[in-house]
């Protein structure tokens, strides 16, 4: 393709990247088990932007002479990127979505205001993996920007950084350059929990991110020639990388072991070779994993030593899978639309494909070059990470770990078994292009389920700087009743100093029943504290109270039951309400 052709072409994409980005969009308070579709003003319209978006970005991909690393290759995958997944970052507008994302901006709010960060704290309590919060704090310092909108700033960026560095992993793992661009697509169709992570501003953004750079560095790492020109040099890059994401997030941490441990035993068992190397990154890292933990997160272990007893519990019992089925029937089956499930079910059936074959490659491990074995050891990682979080976590709830991890490495894995299977292969990885361009846009649109009743609107804000602004000590003689964990989540930035009660997370419940009988003793609780009680009681309503029981229990916000919590708070006095949000106080 001429270079004036392909010029026009890069303009037309970075014009098409601004008219998706900014196309406009109207949310609304109002559940749907998929809400996407109904958020824009002409759905018809946007849905051309984005298919000749994708279009002229595979052409692009696709029409380059030569397959080996390039910058385009690199910026289209940011590019990709930055749309499927920072398009629901910026969407939600400027208090970000969901309950995590203003939490961790009080995290950063405190640390700005205060200068520190507190070891132990009521309710901010990720200080113990405060990597991401230093970083945003640092550029709401340095550029004067406020904190929430560095937030937003970092989130678009982190989420262009990650998918340009995955392209380069899977360069190196792959040798080719359009193939590799080709997995980076695949990674985010497939690994939808992915974009889920990353739109939200949670430590697991940046440690995704991270990740992503430790995998470059150790892949590149294995070349002969790296080593020759400096081993020291390289384990020195690599221990600052993970010592990085160790006091970021744990999950990707403890991931990273899981890949190292599966390195040892294959190298010894199944290939014997000499595992100086591997032995000596396996110890650093532990070392600085234990230290981390030793210094900067003791209390998460004291948090461990508490939750002990009642995962025995739910395992004599036999509900410790209670989370996992609420939560896949929310997100698969009759609760959502034909074509969501078509498109979920298509790409879970495709991770599967992948899964075997990358285990398959254990059975040819020695045929295998370094990096390919590098990425076999990454998918037993994530398996046995999935594994842990099911049976060591409350509820099952660590299950979808798979769906986070495993694309990351089976993707690729997959499309070298592919690429060296000759005719059939290549005829199915031009199918694999074709999925990408003609579902790309029904997996956009059911990549993040409730967008509209998870964004946190003005009046949600306003809410928590009215109760901050008569509050003189940030809280901490307050002490806020809600029934659900998303409820009154402002309270993290405006009131860092308050107390909870609060309602386990929805997905817990084993029944309606259990639900209900919960939300009666809240109720209960709050009533009979009354107004002697040395802190000042308030229940909070407002409309995320009714919609993750809708999502997860199918409790209609219409439910009569509702309306005897609502008749019995407002027996007291209503203090507060914009409409959306009410408050009572004994």
């Amino acid at each position: 393709m001429k270079w004036q052709i392909r010029g026009l072409l890069w303009l037309l994409l970075v014009a098409l990247t601004l008219v998706v980005l900014c196309f406009p969009v109207n949310l609304a308070s109002e559940y749907r088990s998929v809400q996407a579709p109904y958020i824009f003003a002409n759905l018809s319209l946007f849905s051309i932007a984005f298919y000749a978006w994708v279009i002229v970005l595979v052409l692009l991909a696709f029409s380059r002479t030569g397959d080996k690393a390039n910058w385009e290759h690199l910026v289209l995958a940011g590019a990709f990127g930055l749309v499927f997944i920072g398009f629901w970052s910026q969407v939600a507008g400027l208090y970000g979505t969901y309950a995590d994302d203003i939490y961790n901006s009080g995290h950063v709010h405190y640390l700005v205001e205060e200068g520190h960060f507190a070891a132990r704290h009521p309710i901010l309590n990720y200080f113990s993996f405060p990597g991401m919060h230093l970083l945003v704090g640092s550029i709401s310092e340095t550029t004067g920007l406020g904190i929430f909108q560095s937030r937003a700033l970092f989130l678009m960026l982190n989420v262009g950084l990650f998918c340009s560095l995955m392209y380069l992993v899977f360069v190196k793992l792959l040798g080719r350059s359009r193939l590799a661009f080709l997995c980076v697509p695949l990674l985010l169709l497939t690994g939808a929990f992915i974009i889920i992570k990353m739109h939200i501003f949670t430590p697991g953004a940046l440690g995704f991110t991270l990740l992503s750079l430790l995998l470059l560095v150790i892949v590149d790492g294995h070349r002969e020639q790296s080593w020759q020109q400096g081993p020291a040099r390289v384990m020195a890059i690599q221990v600052l990388v993970f010592s990085a994401m160790t006091i970021s997030y744990f999950a990707t941490s403890f991931l990273v072991l899981l890949i190292l441990i599966s390195a040892l035993l294959i190298g010894k068992i199944v290939v014997r070779a000499k595992l100086s190397l591997a032995i000596t990154s396996a110890l650093l890292f532990s070392v600085v994993f234990l230290a981390w933990f030793v210094y900067g997160a003791w209390s998460t272990l004291h948090g461990l030593a508490d939750f002990l007893p009642s995962l025995v519990g739910d395992f004599r019992s036999g509900e410790f899978l209670n989370y996992m089925t609420t939560l896949v029937q929310a997100n698969l089956g009759t609760a959502l639309p034909l074509w969501a499930n078509a498109v979920r079910l298509f790409w879970l059936g495709l991770l599967g494909v992948a899964t075997i074959a990358g285990l398959r490659g254990l059975l040819a491990v020695r045929r295998l070059s370094s990096p390919e074995r590098l990425a076999v050891c990454g998918l037993l990682g994530a398996i046995g990470l999935t594994l842990i979080g099911i049976v060591a976590t409350e509820g099952g709830s660590q299950f979808a770990r798979y769906l986070l991890y495993a694309p990351l490495f089976a993707i690729p894995l997959l499309a070298g078994f592919l690429a060296r299977w000759r005719g059939w292969g290549r005829a199915m990885l031009t199918a694999s292009v074709v999925c990408v361009v003609v579902l790309s846009f029904p997996t956009f649109l059911c990549s993040v389920n409730t967008v509209a009743t998870d964004a946190l609107y003005s009046y949600d804000a306003s809410s928590g700087a009215f109760l901050g602004s008569h509050s003189r000590d940030g809280g901490e003689s307050i002490t806020i009743y809600r029934a659900s964990p998303t409820t009154a989540s402002w309270s993290y930035y405006y009131l860092p100093g308050v107390l909870f009660k609060s309602m386990p997370e929805t997905a817990y419940y084993e029944s309606n029943d259990a639900f209900w009988n919960e939300l009666d003793q809240l109720a209960t609780d709050y009533l009979d504290s009354g107004a002697s009680s040395a802190r000042q009681k308030v229940f909070v309503v407002d409309e995320k109270t009714f919609a993750p029981a809708e999502h997860l229990l199918a409790i209609s916000p219409d439910d009569e039951r509702w309306l005897d919590l609502d008749s019995s708070v407002s027996s007291s006095n209503r203090i507060y309400s914009n409409g959306h949000v009410q408050m009572y106080t004994p």
